[in-house]
């Protein structure tokens, strides 16, 4: 995977190339003497705003779900700088954003409110009295527990 290809989030979404910025600076972490002279930590800056891959409905829902991860100037920001390797850090920041899209673009299902059945019905009221006749023999008796 490379900076300048789309980004797939879900089967139906696809961010293309071009909406996607990317910073690089210098990165703290492994590297020893390498840190300090290359540019491998990465950001990757995306805006839901002004995203034309998204519909009405995708957007409304990732602005209100990802509210806290949109800064002042409308952009979603995912950087990594865990790997050595620039390209490898690029990979992790495009995963972290597919990722945290597709997150807020899951629509959970309604539950559908049902009864149990007769048979599930049974049973629990077995299971209960099965286990007041268990409790029961613990209880003082002819047996002389005290």
């Amino acid at each position: 995977m490379s900076a300048d290809t789309p980004l797939d989030v879900t089967p139906s979404l696809t961010l293309p190339a071009a909406e996607l910025s990317y910073r690089v600076c210098r990165a703290s972490g492994p590297g020893g003497q390498h840190v300090n002279t290359s540019n491998t930590k990465v950001q990757l800056l995306w805006s839901p705003l002004t995203s034309a891959a998204l519909s009405d409905e995708q957007r409304a829902l990732v602005l209100e779900r990802l509210r806290g991860r949109i800064s002042r100037e409308g952009q979603i920001t995912c950087s990594s700088d865990a790997h050595r390797s620039q390209a490898r850090n690029i990979d992790e920041a495009r995963a972290q954003l597919s990722a945290l899209l597709a997150r807020a673009l899951h629509v959970q299902k309604v539950r559908k409110e049902t009864a149990p059945s007769r048979a599930q019905r049974a049973k629990r009221l077995r299971a209960k009295r099965e286990r007041g006749e268990v409790k029961a023999s613990r209880r003082e008796g002819p047996s002389g527990w005290d």
